[in-house]
């Protein structure tokens, strides 16, 4: 009878399906993850503050936008001025059923103001009769909160600017 040899191995055959992972593997997996979290994370975070921040501004935009359309609307009408300074202006506004400076039952002044009373805050707002029915109840509208003032020089007379030239 013949014998086959048979292949002898120094190392053990196992089955690599079922190998476990080191302990140094699973940290350096986890903090992988960790930080890729986290990166996602963050940009979730900054992409929901961006997109607050457009809504804000594009609602203080319209504001600020329907409130100067208004303004220029009625100083367009306005036949007169008659108080005005540095943070606000009254326009008479005439009667629109008869002549220009018509004082019949349409006829309504309106002030236009900046309300300085709380300088973080600062509100421009109107006060008269509603817009599109002039005979109403007089009463005061925000038209635009969170409005700062800008300090600044005045304009520089031709002479001074000539002489920078």
């Amino acid at each position: 009878m013949e014998k086959t040899a048979s292949r002898i191995s120094s190392t053990p055959r196992t089955n690599r399906s079922h190998r476990a992972y080191t302990l140094v593997e699973v940290v350096v997996a986890s903090t992988l993850a960790a930080l890729v979290f986290v990166a996602v994370l963050k940009s979730y975070v900054m992409m929901a503050r961006t997109g607050a921040n457009i809504q804000n501004y594009t609602l203080l935009e319209a504001k600020a936008r329907k409130g100067l359309e208004m303004f220029s609307r009625e100083a367009r009408m306005a036949y007169s001025v008659t108080s005005g300074s540095s943070s606000s202006v009254t326009l008479t506004i005439p009667d629109t059923s008869s002549s220009r400076t018509g004082t019949g039952t349409g006829a309504y002044t309106v002030t236009y103001f900046f309300d300085t009373t709380d300088p973080t805050n600062g509100m421009f707002k109107r006060t008269g009769p509603p817009i599109d029915n002039p005979t109403g109840t007089s009463s005061t509208t925000v038209l635009s909160s969170g409005v700062k003032t800008i300090s600044g020089s005045t304009p520089r007379s031709e002479e001074h600017t000539s002489e920078l030239q």
